[in-house]
C-alpha cells in the first residue's frame, strides 16, 4: 500500500477490537497500531467509547491495560475532526450522524462500522460504508 487510507471506525469497531478474543475489530486495531491506515476519530467517537466501556458488561470484558492501550491511541495515533454539522437526518440516529459527519469531515475513504443503519446508506459524501470484513479485504488488495 503507497498512500494510506483514511478511515473512521465506528464505536462498535473500536471497542470489540480492544476486548479481549479476536476477530476482524482487532486485525483493524493492529493496522492502525501498525500506522498502515490513518484512522480519524471525533471527540464524540472517543467519548462514546469510553461511556461504552462504563458499562458493566464491557468493564468486565476489556481490562485497564488494554483500555488504557486504546486511549492512547485514540489520541497519539488517530487525527481529530469535529463532525460536519451539515450531516443531520442522513441516518435515523443522531449518534451515527455525528460518526457520519466525523468521516465527512475527515474526507475519509471509508467509515468501518458493524452499524446496521449506516451499513444501508452505502456512502455519503464521498464516503464508502463498509464492514470490518470488507475493510480487510479492502486492504488485502491495496
Amino acid at each position: 500500500m503507497t498512500d494510506k487510507l483514511t478511515v473512521v471506525l465506528d464505536v462498535n469497531i473500536i471497542v470489540s477490537g480492544f476486548l479481549r478474543g479476536g476477530g476482524t475489530p482487532l486485525e483493524i486495531v493492529r493496522h492502525w497500531e501498525a500506522e498502515r491506515v490513518r484512522v480519524v476519530l471525533s471527540e464524540h467517537i472517543i467519548a462514546t467509547v469510553l461511556a461504552v466501556w462504563d458499562r458493566p458488561l464491557f468493564a468486565m470484558r476489556a481490562d485497564r491495560i488494554h483500555r488504557a492501550l486504546a486511549v492512547e491511541l485514540m489520541y497519539e495515533q488517530a487525527v481529530l475532526v469535529v463532525p460536519d454539522p451539515s450531516v443531520e437526518g442522513i441516518t435515523d440516529d443522531q449518534e451515527d450522524d455525528a460518526v457520519l459527519g466525523t468521516a465527512v469531515a475527515a474526507g475519509a475513504d471509508y467509515l468501518v462500522t458493524g452499524d446496521q443503519g449506516l451499513l444501508a446508506i452505502g456512502s455519503h459524501a464521498g464516503v464508502t460504508i463498509v464492514t470490518a470484513r470488507q475493510f480487510l479485504e479492502i486492504l488485502d488488495t491495496e
